[in-house]
């Protein structure tokens, strides 16, 4: 049996200083300042967490990926966020007691202001919500002139664009999609990111949008070295094997890949639509004779 609910203590002391080491509720950075001092490895113990979060949420990805398939018309318009309950032991491992679905985003003191007000701006901002396409033309037209102003390039469109989310198939996305999942990491690594589809341009230009507007959120999966995760799923899956590759080749370069990513949208490549598409050739595919577009180097 375990409570965190910290605030039904019977000796429960406040805290208000989110620098303090002090009371029953710290702020992650002062618990990070006082195990340092303490001389433990702070670095270890972060990366330990992530460990179990990471696996804790691939034990229900199939489930999860299943009902989103079955019950959401686009994933863009869901976002969920979960809270962890973790315990350190004795020697600072960390073991999972609870996954909450609907954390407490209450603000009963100004430590709890200074934490969940950040967290809930950037979780907005994360979120991406569009903006839907009817509003007045020249409320649109207006706002688009200061965002430009602001962005220092001119923004063409503000809102919701259905096909950036399309989420149906080409036969050439298809067959691309089945060769590369049956492919050994040494293979699609070096080949994934040649001649990409517009799915594939899409899912990475969403992912690196999304990283964009994280704040102070980061990413946990997909990295550069978490395809040692892989073995972990039901079974083996295209995007993985896609990020995988984008992050081993741009995590150290990103700008590179972003400008790459640029290219291929002013080209039009990434709103390319399904009856343009071509017949996929495994053979010509996983081959770097005359590629259109690369993203690859």
């Amino acid at each position: 049996m375990h409570l965190t609910n910290f605030s039904i203590n019977r000796n429960y002391t406040a805290n208000e200083d989110v620098d303090a080491c002090k009371g029953h509720k710290w702020s992650l950075k002062a618990l990070w300042g006082f195990l340092a001092d303490q001389g433990h490895d702070t670095t270890a113990i972060w990366n330990s967490i992530v460990d179990l979060i990471i696996k804790t949420v691939i034990s229900c990805e199939n489930t999860v990926s299943t009902l989103t398939r079955l019950n959401m018309r686009n994933p863009s318009s869901c976002h969920e966020l979960f809270g962890f309950d973790v315990i350190l032991d004795s020697k600072l491992k960390p073991w999972l007691l609870e996954v909450n679905i609907s954390p407490s985003l209450q603000s009963s003191s100004k430590l709890d202001v200074f934490i969940k007000g950040q967290m809930c701006k950037d979780l907005l901002n994360l979120s991406g919500v569009m903006i839907p396409p009817h509003l007045d033309k020249a409320f649109q037209a207006s706002f688009l002139e200061k965002a430009s102003d602001d962005a220092g390039f001119g923004i063409t469109n503000l809102c919701f664009d259905k096909r950036i989310f399309r989420s149906n198939l080409s036969l050439e996305e298809r067959a691309k999609q089945a060769v590369f999942t049956r492919m050994e990491r040494h293979e699609y690594l070096l080949t994934v990111l040649a001649n990409p589809t517009a799915d594939d341009i899409r899912q990475l230009v969403l992912a690196e949008d999304e990283r964009s507007r994280a704040g102070q959120y980061i990413c946990v999966y997909p990295t550069h070295h978490t395809n040692r995760y892989h073995k972990y799923f039901d079974r083996a899956r295209y995007y993985n094997h896609l990020f995988d590759a984008w992050e081993t080749r741009y995590h150290s370069c990103r700008d590179d890949g972003i400008q790459k990513l640029i290219e291929a949208c002013k080209q039009g490549l990434h709103l390319k639509s399904i009856s343009d598409s071509l017949p996929f050739s495994e053979e010509s595919d996983v081959s770097d004779e005359d590629p259109s577009f690369q993203l690859s180097p």
